[in-house]
C-alpha cells in the first residue's frame, strides 16, 4: 500500500497528495502552518473577498497574510468581477490562485459569487479565462456537484474550467442545497476525473484513514482535500500519510499533545500578526472537543472576553 506520492499542479511541486481545504474563519496562517507541520502537502487560505481586497480593506488584508514557511500555498478568492479578481490576485503572495465557485453561504451567493456562479457556465469560463490570461500564477477552481440533486452539472462546469486554462479542479461531493448535510457523492467526483485531463482534488467526507483510502479508490482523484476533520486535529495529515505509506495506523494524540497544538496555533497567529479573538475561541472549542472534561473547558471559553482569559 503506497498512496503517498509527490505530484504537481502546473509547475508547482507538491510533496504528497493531501490538501487542507479552504474554510472560513478556520484556515488562517497559524492553522495552515500547523497542518503543514503535520504533513499537509498543500494548504488553502480561507476564502478572501476580492472586492474588499482590491479596495484595500484592512481586515481582508489580514486574512491574506502568508509566509514562505507554508509554501506551496493556495490563496482562494471569490467574486464575480474579473477586474477586481485580477487586482486582488495580483496582491497576494502565494503559489496558486483558486477561484471559489462552491460556497453556499447566502451572503456570498447574493453578490453573484461562490456557488451562485454554478448557474452560469459561460460566466465561469469567462472569469477563469480572464484570470489565466492576466495572472502570472497557476489558476485553479473549487466547485460543488451542482445546485441541487436534480441540477447536477459538475462535469459540464469542470470541462469549462479546463477549457479556460485552469490547472486543477477541486470538487466538493455535495450539491449547494445540501450545504454540509447528507453524504458526499464520490461517484460524481469520479465522473469529473474521467472527463478532464487536469488534476482533480476530491473533497467531502474524508474523516480518517479508511475514508481517505476509500475516497481515493472510488474517485481515482489526484489529491484528497481534508476539511472539517482537520479542525482541532491537524495531526490527521500525519495519520493518513503514515497509513498511506505503511498500511499501519498511528496512535491518536494524547490530550497534552492536542493542547500543545492549540497553544502552538495561538503562538503562530501572534507571531505573524493574524490573531483574531473570535477565531482563537473557535479553535479552542474544537481542540478540546474530544478530551476529558472538555465540556467544562468549553463552558469557560464561552465566558472568556479576550485571548488572555
Amino acid at each position: 500500500m503506497v498512496y503517498f506520492f509527490m505530484s504537481y499542479i502546473s509547475d508547482i511541486k507538491i510533496s504528497n497528495n493531501l490538501v487542507l481545504a479552504p474554510m472560513a474563519k478556520v484556515t488562517n496562517l497559524g492553522f495552515r502552518l500547523l497542518c503543514k507541520k503535520y504533513g499537509a502537502g498543500l494548504v488553502y487560505s480561507e476564502m478572501i473577498n476580492s472586492n474588499a481586497l482590491a479596495r484595500g480593506n484592512k481586515a481582508t488584508k489580514k486574512k491574506s497574510i502568508s509566509t514562505d514557511r507554508e509554501r506551496p500555498v493556495v490563496m482562494q478568492i471569490y467574486g464575480q468581477k474579473p477586474d477586481l479578481l485580477i487586482k486582488a490576485a495580483n496582491s497576494l503572495n502565494c503559489d496558486i490562485i483558486d477561484l471559489n465557485l462552491g460556497c453556499p453561504d447566502l451572503s456570498v451567493m447574493r453578490m453573484g459569487a461562490g456557488a451562485a456562479l454554478l448557474k452560469r457556465p459561460k460566466k465561469i469560463y469567462d472569469l477563469v479565462k480572464s484570470m489565466v490570461d492576466n495572472l502570472d500564477k497557476p489558476v485553479t477552481a473549487k466547485i460543488r456537484t451542482g445546485l441541487s440533486k436534480n441540477r447536477i452539472n459538475a462535469v459540464k462546469i469542470s470541462r469549462q474550467i479546463e477549457k479556460a486554462g485552469a490547472c486543477a479542479i477541486a470538487v466538493h461531493g455535495r450539491n449547494v442545497a445540501q450545504k454540509y448535510s447528507g453524504k458526499a457523492d464520490w461517484d460524481i467526483i469520479k465522473k469529473v476525473k474521467e472527463s478532464v485531463n487536469i488534476p482533480v482534488i476530491a473533497n467531502g467526507d474524508i474523516f480518517d484513514e479508511e475514508s481517505a483510502e476509500s475516497c481515493l479508490k472510488t474517485t481515482n482523484a489526484d489529491f484528497l482535500m481534508i476539511g472539517r476533520a482537520a479542525i482541532g486535529e491537524p495531526y490527521i495529515f500525519k495519520r493518513i500519510n503514515y497509513f498511506f505509506s505503511t498500511g499501519k495506523k498511528l496512535e491518536k494524540q494524547s490530550i497534552s499533545q492536542k493542547i500543545d497544538d492549540f497553544f502552538e496555533y495561538v503562538r503562530l497567529s501572534r507571531k505573524y500578526g493574524t490573531i483574531r479573538y473570535a477565531e482563537v475561541k473557535t479553535h479552542a472549542q474544537w481542540f478540546t472537543k474530544s478530551i476529558r472534561k472538555g465540556s467544562k473547558i468549553r463552558k469557560k471559553l464561552t465566558k472568556a472576553r479576550n485571548i488572555e482569559s
